[in-house]
């Protein structure tokens, strides 16, 4: 991954709008990217994207976590991928990790957590698209709700 630049080309005064750190936009895109492949696998056109993203050759953890998803993308169709998705998060009867936060931290699906969640995201101006089926707590939407709160300077 290359760093970001060291400053937006566009500012408050050119736009009427506070100018996003790159730091905060960098975060919130590495979170639309986590929410995109962990509700629903990448297809054809996402693996190319993957595969071509920028790479730094630093050898801390996260340098190499994105050098050998580009790798791995590079190598890998889209078919494949929706067979591996499938049998990690649906499985016959439950995929081998469970995508919602309630899940974890009760040990059932639509708990507390879940209902906590859902006035914590009324309070700061969220809800939830009439198409989406998911409950909120899924991995995929906290993941979106992150992003957006990264870019924010007052989401509530």
């Amino acid at each position: 991954m290359t760093k970001a630049p060291a400053s937006n080309a566009t500012n408050e005064a050119d736009t009427g709008v506070a100018a996003i750190d790159p730091e905060d936009q960098l975060r919130a895109d590495t979170y639309r990217l986590l929410g995109r492949l962990l509700g629903t696998p990448p297809d054809d056109e996402t693996l190319a994207l993957l595969a071509t993203a920028p790479t730094s050759e630093d050898e801390n953890f996260l340098a190499v976590a994105w050098r050998l998803l580009a790798t791995t993308a590079a190598r890998t169709r889209a078919d494949q991928v929706v067979t591996e998705y499938e049998a990690l998060f649906i499985g016959l009867g439950r995929g081998e990790l469970v995508p919602y936060a309630s899940w974890y931290m009760t040990g059932y699906l639509m708990e507390r957590p879940l209902a906590e969640l859902r006035s914590d995201m009324k309070e700061l101006g969220f809800a939830l698209h009439d198409d989406v089926s998911e409950p909120e707590d899924h991995a995929a939407a906290l993941c979106e709700i992150m992003a957006l709160l990264a870019t924010e300077d007052d989401p509530c």
